[in-house]
C-alpha cells in the first residue's frame, strides 16, 4: 500500500491516515458551526433486518417484504 502512495506522490499510509483523520475532525468542526448533527447523514431504515432492500444478504426475501406483497 504504501508503494501505491509513494509512486502516486501521496506519501506513505501513516501520513495519508493522518491527513483522513485531520479532515473528518474539521469536517466535524464544520458541521458543529453549521448546527448540522453528524449522525443525521445516517440513513433511518424501516427494516434493520435488510435495510429496507426487501432481500437478505443471501438473496432471500425478507419479511417486511413479504407483508408488503400480502398488503
Amino acid at each position: 500500500v504504501d508503494l501505491v502512495f509513494a509512486a502516486a506522490g501521496k506519501g506513505n499510509s501513516a501520513e495519508i491516515s493522518a491527513e483522513i483523520e485531520r479532515l473528518q475532525q474539521e469536517g466535524d468542526i464544520r458541521l458543529a458551526q453549521l448546527g448540522i448533527n453528524k449522525d443525521e447523514f445516517t440513513p433511518r431504515y424501516s427494516c434493520r433486518i435488510c435495510n429496507d432492500t426487501g432481500y437478505l444478504s443471501d438473496g432471500t426475501p425478507c419479511k417486511c417484504l413479504k407483508k408488503l406483497i400480502k398488503g
